[in-house]
């Protein structure tokens, strides 16, 4: 960071800062950590259920990587952005974001520390412009919203599929106590998926479901291309 910049960054908001400041002080952790499960999961003395383990742990550690790379991307006025740190990994193509991958990385994350029955059905690939952090952060607080609505032994229903005219759309659905009986903590993220919905150019609705909870549904316009809409 340049003298120039660091004056402006000093006069920034105190909070922005420090924020920033946390995020840049977190990479480096979390880049360890990333580095220690892969050295674990070359090992092959450990159980098989261990090795499961191992491997979502470094998935997630990935998905947090990109998470602090998308926060320090957001500079607050006057600030110039920091070079990027070459270890951590970049989101490929961030305008092109595939809606049943994020939903399955969604689910996978959210389902180790949950007991209820979650059914997904997101068999193909489902491409849309939209940002893929974005994307992943939509389908992380639409699932993990249900699961909470539905409660440790609910269940939970994610259907990925195709909208009439070409588009993409996403079904989440729980059988919880339905609107105004879930316990805080909804609230910010439904306003995650908002933001992602609205920047996709999307819609999002919001009713009642057959399974007695809520009902979510996405849609959101296809990409032009391999997996997305047809060519134009």
């Amino acid at each position: 960071m340049s003298d120039a910049a660091v004056d402006r960054s000093a006069s920034a908001d105190p909070q922005v800062l420090a924020l920033r400041t946390l995020v840049h002080d977190l990479r480096q952790p979390v880049l360890a950590i990333g580095l220690l499960t892969e050295i674990l999961a070359e090992r092959h003395d450990l159980p098989d259920d261990v090795m499961v383990h191992f491997s979502q742990l470094g998935v997630e550690t990935r998905w947090i990587a990109e998470l602090l790379m998308a926060a320090e991307a957001v500079s607050p006025p006057n600030t110039e952005p920091e070079p990027s740190d070459p270890a951590v990994p970049h989101p490929t193509s961030p305008g092109r974001a595939d809606v049943s991958a994020a939903t399955r990385a969604a689910v996978a994350s959210a389902s180790s520390g949950y007991r209820g029955v979650v059914a997904v059905s997101a068999p193909a690939p489902a491409v849309v412009t939209a940002d893929r952090t974005a994307l992943r952060r939509a389908m992380t607080n639409l699932v993990q919203n249900a699961m909470r609505a539905a409660g440790p032994t609910g269940h939970v229903r994610i259907d990925v599929g195709r909208d009439p005219d070409g588009g993409v759309r996403v079904v989440v659905e729980d059988d919880g106590p339905g609107f105004g009986r879930v316990q805080a903590g909804s609230r910010l993220g439904l306003t995650v998926v908002a933001q992602a919905v609205i920047s996709a150019r999307g819609t999002i609705e919001i009713g009642a479901s057959t399974m007695g909870g809520v009902r979510v549904g996405l849609h959101l316009a296809a990409a032009s291309g391999p997996n997305g809409g047809p060519q134009t």
